[in-house]
């Protein structure tokens, strides 16, 4: 029989099909909040083009976390506020595990984002050295209280400002890039598509494949690419997805800009104890 291309097309799709399913659906359950409808996305996707460009001191990009079973916004709160503190020049890793045993008492809390502002707000987080991540599996485990898993930190918590939480949802690109260039970086959803989840190089731009849920990043960057504008973002995959974990993406794409949070860093406080908020 004789190998035509359509034939050889559907020999290819039908050897990486299993794969494609099986990647869909782990995806799927690695912290794709697949209950929440689409974000709104824009209907004029150009950007007036732009000759300013920003990216933080390296420094002050933290380390990617793969978030593992667990949902994705404990990871980049703990991330976007690390970024922020070196900003301000007190450079400390903390711990997602801190919002995630003490605080959501969860793994998976797709409504939880506003409360897990406040609680960094109000409580503060741990460094990640004093209280790694061990719910990747799924697992959460109770809290710990007053003294660091490594027996050497003091018990200091890390807080946003009183009143500095901010919630974005105007999908002004110009205010947004202000925030990002004048205090650092910040969270932002975004509606995940099966072509995202294949995503390697470039500036993403939804090409191909179904709606799979919303999903947290840390957007830290922006400027033009092949004349295409885009945000440079982090992803809690691993260092395994992407561009070792980061990725740009088009701006006015897959509702980047439509609901995005942030604070401003405080005074670090010295505590021997933990009080839940």
């Amino acid at each position: 029989m004789a190998i035509t291309p359509l034939l050889c097309l559907f020999l290819v799709a039908l050897q990486f099909s299993p794969l494609l399913a099986l990647r869909e659906s782990t995806f799927s359950s690695y912290g794709i909040m697949s209950g929440l409808p689409p974000l709104p996305e824009a209907l004029d996707k150009t950007v007036e083009p732009f000759t300013d460009s920003y990216a933080p001191p390296k420094q002050c990009v933290h380390s990617i976390i793969d978030q593992g079973r667990c949902s994705s916004q404990p990871m980049v709160v703990s991330q976007v506020l690390s970024d922020r503190f070196c900003l301000k020049g007190i450079n400390v890793e903390l711990a997602a595990q801190d919002i995630l045993s003490c605080h959501l008492h969860t793994c998976t809390d797709e409504n939880a984002t506003e409360s897990i502002w406040r609680y960094a707000e109000s409580s503060g987080l741990l460094t990640k050295s004093c209280y790694p991540y061990t719910s990747w599996t799924g697992f959460n485990y109770m809290c710990k209280y007053a003294k660091c898993e490594n027996g050497r930190e003091p018990w200091v918590k890390y807080p946003c400002a009183k009143g500095s939480v901010k919630h974005i949802t105007s999908q002004n690109i110009a205010n947004i890039k202000l925030e990002i260039a004048t205090n650092g970086p910040v969270m932002a959803y975004m509606n995940v598509y099966l072509d995202f989840i294949y995503f390697k190089v470039g500036v993403y731009s939804h090409k191909w494949g179904q709606y799979l849920g919303r999903h947290t990043v840390r957007c830290y960057g922006f400027g033009m690419e092949n004349n295409e504008a885009y945000w440079q973002c982090a992803n809690t995959w691993s260092y395994n997805w992407g561009t070792n974990g980061i990725f740009k993406i088009r701006m006015r794409e897959a509702g980047i800009e439509a609901d995005i949070w942030t604070c401003s860093p405080d005074k670090p406080r010295l505590t021997g104890e933990q009080s839940e908020q």
